[in-house]
């Protein structure tokens, strides 16, 4: 990060850091107070060398429609070595649960979810997942909202109106109207 002050030429920090770093780093630089609850934390300190408080132990990362006519509602934890993917409406070829060792298998082509060997990792980073999703009122926590989304999702799959234009023709808007049914 080419920042003269802050960070040093040459400087490596290891820790895990995010995009919802970078608007608190910019409000600190600017000299503004982040919003209460905001997600992210300014990155100043790991630049200065500061370690306390101690730094995130994990990342979180959801995703629910990337287009109308595509759902892939997953939740996603990782740490320095492993990342658990959650998918929570599997479909063909998907498993319920995915577990990478980023160090060993950086492309992720080896799940290991069901890896005995594995088996502590994955209730670790269970744990901290579910955590998250109730410390961030995750929405598909009720199992209803879910079934709810899933049944929204198929029928936007057939009949969402395509763009049909652009770089991607196949992505698709949400129906006029349609947006209320997932709440």
């Amino acid at each position: 990060m080419p920042w003269p002050g802050p960070a040093k030429p040459g400087q490596v920090c290891d820790e895990l850091v995010s995009a919802v770093d970078v608007m608190p780093t910019i409000l600190e630089a600017a000299g503004i107070a982040a919003p209460e609850g905001l997600a992210g934390r300014p990155l100043q300190p790991l630049l200065r060398g500061d370690k306390s408080p101690s730094w995130r132990n994990y990342l979180f990362a959801e995703m629910n429609f990337h287009t109308a006519n595509m759902y892939l509602p997953q939740r996603t934890v990782r740490d320095g070595q492993f990342k658990l993917l959650l998918n929570l409406a599997p479909g063909a070829g998907q498993t319920a649960v995915e577990l990478y060792d980023l160090e060993a298998d950086p492309a992720e082509a080896k799940n290991l979810a069901d890896e005995p060997a594995f088996a502590d990792q994955r209730r670790r980073l269970e744990s901290a997942l579910r955590q998250w999703r109730a410390e961030t009122r995750d929405p598909l926590l009720d199992a209803a909202r879910l079934e709810r989304w899933n049944e929204v999702a198929a029928r936007w799959k057939a009949s969402a109106p395509r763009l049909d234009r652009g770089p991607y023709p196949d992505v698709a808007r949400v129906p006029p109207g349609e947006l209320e049914l997932l709440k």
